[in-house]
């Protein structure tokens, strides 16, 4: 209950009476919204700090502390008195000891808001197929790819309903964080919280002739209820803490390893936007999916402003905001900075609580506003990773980006590396088909080497079950003896030239292919260079390398002069010991036979003296290659002559100490 206390006299009254629980003290900011200050306040400590320390240090008496799990260093800390909460909130932010405190508010903001009109003609579902202006996200041919098998998507919302019959199929259990009673379990919605069980429409309402289907049918969905409803001056807040979200996403990607967070809620103004929710957004999406990044998906907000949600300006959000059946913005739809694509948002024909009437008959209502955007979003991020399950988060996003259709009415005049963008519809109307294109779905599965008289199986990875034909184009030297026509192929090589040779399959949907190319080396290595052999200089090393294509090995031949070699795989270091003509022999091996090449350089004739070495060295130590000492002399007030020592001839380390302190090495050569 919301009561207008100006006496001190009357609150401490009502704190004593033993029928009052709590009682709490209410901020009310510019634009509305309540935030109710318990006793809880949210801090993050710095790396080595101990919270008892902290409150030790800076005399804060506390009742007790537990860390949010799956965020480092941060504590729910309850303190003696709500009243107290900004004080000590303020003292901490004022020492040196955290890198955040905030109060954990009971925030009361005005619930998603949702467009509810109904065009005339307005047929169910134009997202998924607009038949009047043909702006929808393209899902009937991404479905001949995708419909999101085996993704998780968390539902970060105020609970699902559990036993809706074009749901249930595809829900798992999920979490309520709020812990504010019944219902609530396993993310289950109160009978008028009927937001996050329309957002789970949008997603995967399921295959089954009934009702709708969403944009990833055989996706399943995580519940998770962060927020509940209540009635205040006869208008419909959300109830929330910053806890309960910050907790509400790490229980998504964590315990319930959602593969993608769909996000249809907002904090205005942006300076309430709490930095332990931040927190927890930027750990779904680091350490999401064994640390590939979950996907993060929020909706711009409804209040027609030129500013988003402030989620939405995080590098590693996701932003959605709508567009309607003509494809143009809606003037509810938030833009600006941080809008990255639209998706639908008006007429959106979706799952209701069951036993509810909405718009419309039954278990179905019509819902919108960038609420239902963000799922839209969401779920072909599931299309995406139902191909492409090791894909990072960051490559999901590029692909939603640049796939994006470009609005007619809009001029994308902004580039950047996802491409071209515009202040209203950020990068575009997402595609969900020409996404999946992006992220190049299938795989050709090939030999890594082609011999002669061979037969070989070539086969496409993905599913391509839905598809209209696959033409396969092979080079001339390869025949289709099996399996044409289909995702796997029997090939026999009739001509195997010495280089790479390419092999394409294209997958056709309709008029639209999806081509996918290999190249793969037929028949024995073919040399194309041998760099570094172009100067040469007695006693002197040179480093050369043999560009052999399709080689698996290598030999290395010495066939005329006096030169020195030390051969590791198509590599080589030389060292010629006078300057007679050299001729080195090069061959490279693999299974359908071998190549030979050579180089061939007269070495130049050295300068320098070789026997006198280092001058200014203070001392110097000969080793052989086995690095055993067998000479050394200090003190040295003369150039060192190597052929005073009398060494055999052979390959030698020399080790000088030079007057600054310096120790170089190198090998020497003595005939």
């Amino acid at each position: 209950m919301f009561l207008n206390i100006n006496s001190e006299d009357d609150i401490m009254q009502l704190r004593s009476d033993s029928n009052v629980e709590a009682v709490y003290r209410v901020i009310r900011s510019q634009d509305g919204d309540i935030h109710v200050l318990t006793d809880d306040i949210l801090v993050k400590v710095n790396s080595g700090e101990r919270i008892e320390s902290v409150f030790s240090q800076l005399n804060i008496p506390y009742i007790s502390k537990s860390p949010i799990d799956g965020l480092e260093d941060v504590f729910l800390v309850r303190v003696p008195s709500s009243d107290k909460a900004l004080d000590i909130v303020n003292r901490l932010m004022s020492s040196n000891l955290v890198v955040y405190a905030e109060p954990d508010f009971i925030r009361f903001t005005d619930a998603p808001a949702a467009n509810t009109t109904v065009d005339n003609y307005s047929p169910q579902q134009w997202a998924i197929k607009n038949t009047f202006t043909g702006f929808d996200v393209n899902a009937l041919l991404a479905w001949r790819i995708s419909k999101g098998k085996d993704i998780k998507v968390a539902v970060i919302d105020e609970g699902v309903d559990l036993n809706h019959p074009d749901l249930k199929a595809n829900l798992l259990p999920g979490y309520d964080t709020t812990n504010w009673g019944s219902p609530g379990q396993n993310g289950d919605a109160a009978p008028n919280d009927s937001h996050g069980t329309a957002c789970a429409g949008v997603i995967a309402a399921v295959e089954n002739n009934i009702g709708m289907t969403g944009i990833a049918p055989q996706c399943k969905v995580i519940p998770v209820r962060i927020a509940t409803g209540d009635t205040i001056d006869g208008k419909k807040k959300w109830k929330s803490t910053s806890s309960s979200t910050a907790n509400g996403i790490i229980k998504a990607y964590k315990d319930g390893a959602a593969d993608v967070l769909s996000c249809s809620f907002g904090q205005t103004p942006p300076g309430a936007v709490s930095a332990t929710v931040k927190d927890a957004i930027a750990s779904a999406t680091t350490k999401g999916r064994n640390g590939r990044g979950s996907i993060v998906v929020f909706s711009t907000g409804n209040d027609t402003m030129s500013r988003v949600n402030p989620y939405c300006l995080l590098d590693e959000v996701i932003s959605a905001g709508a567009i309607n059946l003509n494809g143009s913005r809606p003037d509810f739809s938030n833009y600006g900075n941080g809008l990255k694509v639209v998706a639908p948002g008006s007429s959106i024909y979706t799952t209701d609580i069951s036993g509810i009437t909405g718009s419309s008959s039954g278990d179905y209502c019509y819902f919108g506003g960038t609420s239902a955007s963000c799922p839209y979003v969401a779920g072909i991020a599931a299309l995406l990773l139902s191909v492409k399950p090791d894909a990072l988060a960051s490559s999901v996003a590029s692909w939603i980006y640049t796939s994006c259709r470009k609005l007619p009415a809009y001029q994308y005049s902004v580039r950047d590396n996802n491409g071209t963008w515009n202040n209203e519809t950020g990068y575009g109307l997402v595609d969900a088909y020409e996404a999946i294109i992006a992220s190049k779905p299938f795989t050709m599965i090939v030999p890594d080497l082609l011999c002669e008289c061979e037969t070989h199986t070539f086969s496409l990875s993905g599913s391509t079950d839905r598809c209209d034909s696959i033409v396969w184009d092979l080079y001339s030297g390869g025949e289709i003896i099996s399996g044409a026509g289909t995702n796997s192929v029997e090939v026999r090589i009739s001509d195997a030239p010495g280089y790479s040779v390419p092999f394409t399959a294209s997958v056709y949907y309709g008029d639209r292919a999806v081509t996918v190319e290999e190249w793969i080396h037929a028949g024995i290595p073919e040399t194309y260079d041998i760099i570094g052999a172009d100067e040469a200089t007695e006693w002197e090393y040179m480093h050369v390398e043999a560009i052999m294509e399709g080689a698996t090995s290598y030999t290395w031949e010495l066939l005329q002069g006096k030169c020195g070699i030390w051969a590791y795989d198509n590599k080589a270091d030389l060292m010629p010991y006078d300057t007679n003509h050299v001729i080195i022999s090069v061959t490279g091996y693999n299974r359908c036979g071998s190549w030979n090449e050579w180089i061939s350089f007269t070495p130049d004739h050295r300068t320098s003296n070789r026997n006198s070495r280092q001058a200014g060295a203070k001392s110097v130590i000969i080793y052989n290659l086995s690095y055993k000492q067998i000479y050394s002399h200090k003190n040295l007030i003369a150039p060192f002559d190597i052929n005073t020592v009398n060494l055999p001839s052979g390959f030698y380390i020399i080790e000088y100490q030079l007057e600054n302190g310096i120790i170089t090495r190198e090998k020497v050569y003595v005939p």
